[in-house]
């Protein structure tokens, strides 16, 4: 792992992941792999006709 490795979370570790508490602990036990059969991707936000990843990145820019 490096500094900038996403983490993928389960929804019940959103709030521990996030919380700017003091803990004597910090939640590096939710650093571990993610299990496949629970994940999915989609598309969402994008025109699904759109397939070339330069369009795709210029539609999300130009979302501002």
């Amino acid at each position: 792992m490096h500094t900038r490795m996403p983490v993928i979370l389960h929804v019940n570790d959103y709030d521990r992941w996030l919380s700017r508490e003091a803990t004597e602990h910090l939640p590096v036990d939710l650093l571990g792999p993610f299990e496949a059969e629970t994940m999915r991707a989609e598309l969402t936000g994008i025109r699904r006709r759109t397939c070339s990843w330069s369009r795709i990145a210029g539609e999300i820019l130009r979302k501002d």
